[in-house]
């Protein structure tokens, strides 16, 4: 991804991709926002919830700033998407877009406020997250202009080096939003999340070391000066992980996960990412 800061204030560039992602909605392309700006944008209206992102120290001095924007879409609609930015007169990275456009593509804005980077379903990062190939029956359609939660902390999860920016980002989703057993407006899906990780040994692994890192993040920052207002509300946080964990570990796993989990860790059990 980008090593470039956004040059836009955080209102400002979120309204902006929001409009992105409408527009190309009115032209049946699925472009929806990852990362912490799909974070930011879900909660930018909850005053709370913005003043918890901020104190939880997810930005440098509690000020939001952004170094690009992440998007995930379908590989079948790279076409339309290459025209689609051109028509918004950003500029393709030609390089990147020639030799992974399988993968991803990266736009610059036209006058350089921010860069644009895509990925294409399935997501794979440390580990794989499929999202379906047919824009009609892909779980893009389930939400907007972002991700649907359980994707968004899946996508934290998957991190095989995570560090304090993504514990950051999934305190604040646990927190601002409730759990649910399916699809739901403002609430993750957990079932989701547990079909996932009950197929995928290695993906499980990651994913239930990093809850386990995340409890002690909220237990750390519950304890500093600063956090005193939201103790009561990080204390339930930590509850809906355990009550996650739960579901997780008492779920049944499939054939592969179990065949993978007779291998354990002495066989590499994650993806190493290239960066580009």
């Amino acid at each position: 991804m980008s090593e470039h800061r956004v040059r836009m204030p955080p209102q400002d560039f979120a309204k902006e991709a929001i409009k992105i992602v409408e527009a190309a909605q009115g032209k049946n392309i699925y472009l929806r926002i990852m990362g912490a700006l799909g974070v930011y944008i879900g909660i930018m209206n909850n005053e709370k919830c913005l003043d918890l992102y901020k104190t939880i120290g997810r930005f440098s001095e509690g000020e939001f700033g952004f170094t690009d924007l992440d998007l995930v879409a379908y590989g079948k609609q790279r076409n339309a998407i290459e025209k689609f930015f051109k028509e918004l007169s950003f500029k393709p990275d030609d390089y990147v877009n020639a030799m992974f456009s399988d993968r991803r593509l990266i736009f610059y804005h036209p006058n350089q406020l921010y860069s644009v980077d895509i990925f294409f379903s399935p997501l794979e990062f440390s580990h794989i997250i499929d999202l379906g190939k047919d824009p009609e029956k892909g779980r893009l359609k389930l939400s907007f202009p972002t991700l649907p939660l359980s994707d968004m902390v899946l996508l934290k999860l998957q991190i095989h080096d995570i560090n304090r920016k993504d514990l950051a980002d999934l305190a604040v989703i646990f927190s601002c939003y409730p759990i649910s057993e399916q699809e739901e407006h403002g609430k993750i899906n957990v079932n989701r999340i547990v079909e996932v990780l009950s197929d995928d040994w290695g993906f499980w692994y990651d994913a239930t070391n990093n809850l386990k890192l995340l409890k002690n993040f909220l237990g750390e920052f519950i304890e500093k000066e600063h956090a005193q207002n939201y103790h009561e509300k990080i204390k339930e946080t930590i509850k809906t992980i355990e009550e996650l964990e739960h579901k997780i570990e008492s779920s049944q796993k499939t054939k592969n996960w179990l065949k993978r989990a007779k291998i354990g860790t002495s066989k590499r059990w994650y993806n190493v990412v290239e960066e580009i």
